[in-house]
């Protein structure tokens, strides 16, 4: 804001006539905002706003402006397709004519479309009642579905050019993800038959014959006892 004052301070003033009075008038615009000093030599005027102020204001412009050259575009667009479509159908009848077809009312034939001359018709005749602003009730009234389709696209293009993603997008994006890694794995050898855990042994007990130093142990306990 410094900058913006101290810019304003090196401008020179301009003299200015609007209407009736005269003005002394002095401005600085820079990246950072504008600042802007009037004077009608009994008042003094200032105001000094920088970016976000600008930003604020010019958001009207999303509710009016923008939506009028939209739907200024979208009506010039209908009017060329409804040209095209008014020769489509006179080379149509054309055709009926020539393979010997009559009309059988007089009252429904019309002449061939010429589009140059029906704008400058339109010019003439139908350009002061359809600029008739009035008290904006006809915009109202009859332009309101368009308003809204125009303002509908304006958003749709605003949450693509942010970077906007579908939901079903990215899901799909991140199985895919999952799939690659998957694919990414190295693959490890197959086995023909599932391998099943090896039960531990257990301690059997063998019931051969005994080992020849016990067996000596037991005959001399035996001849022990009988000599007793």
């Amino acid at each position: 804001m410094e900058e913006l004052e101290q810019g304003l301070l090196m401008q020179p003033w301009a003299w200015l006539q609007l209407a009736e009075n005269s003005l002394l008038a002095k401005a600085y615009i820079s990246k950072q905002g504008y600042a802007l000093l009037v004077s009608d030599l009994q008042q003094v005027w200032h105001e000094q706003v920088d970016t976000s102020v600008i930003s604020q204001r010019a958001k009207v412009s999303q509710h009016l402006i923008r939506p009028l050259m939209g739907m200024s575009l979208a009506l010039q667009c209908q009017v060329r397709d409804l040209a095209t479509l008014l020769r489509m159908k006179d080379l149509e009848i054309q055709d009926y004519q020539e393979s010997g077809a009559t009309l059988s009312r007089d009252r429904l034939k019309t002449e061939p479309f010429e589009e140059n001359s029906f704008l400058e018709q339109f010019m003439v005749e139908k350009l002061p009642e359809a600029c008739s602003v009035g008290d904006g009730k006809p915009f109202v009234t009859n332009l309101q579905s368009l308003y809204m389709a125009v303002t509908r696209q304006e958003i749709q293009v605003g949450q693509k050019l942010r970077g906007t993603e579908d939901p079903q997008t990215s899901s799909s994006a991140s199985s895919q993800g999952t799939d690659s890694q998957l694919l990414n794995q190295p693959e490890e050898p197959a086995s023909s038959a599932p391998s099943l855990p090896v039960p531990e042994k257990e301690p059997t007990v063998t019931s051969g014959p005994m080992q020849r130093p016990q067996l000596l142990k037991v005959k001399r306990k035996k001849l022990r006892g009988l000599f007793s």
